[in-house]
């Protein structure tokens, strides 16, 4: 480990030479390939399409989906009659 001068916090050392950092996925790329997707597949419409993704916790799901290595799938279903 080696100090870092400017906060005094000990960094890691990497004997490459560069750090190794995890990749980091943003939910709103998944959530953009959804409302391309979920037309073709459930025919969703435009309208549901806007109502899903100002809901909390469906943001919240694809967050976690998105980030969790031990979230395997993400489930989705049209409720029909609504």
């Amino acid at each position: 480990m080696e100090e870092d001068s400017a906060s005094g916090a000990e960094t890691p050392q990497n004997s490459g030479g560069t750090a190794s950092l995890a990749p980091v996925f943003e939910p709103i790329l998944l959530q953009e390939y959804l409302d391309k997707l979920l037309p073709l597949l459930l025919g969703a419409e435009e309208k549901e399409l806007d109502a899903l993704w100002p809901i909390d916790e469906n943001v919240k799901l694809l967050r976690k989906f998105a980030n969790d290595t031990s979230v395997d799938a993400i489930y989705l279903s049209k409720i029909l009659g609504m």
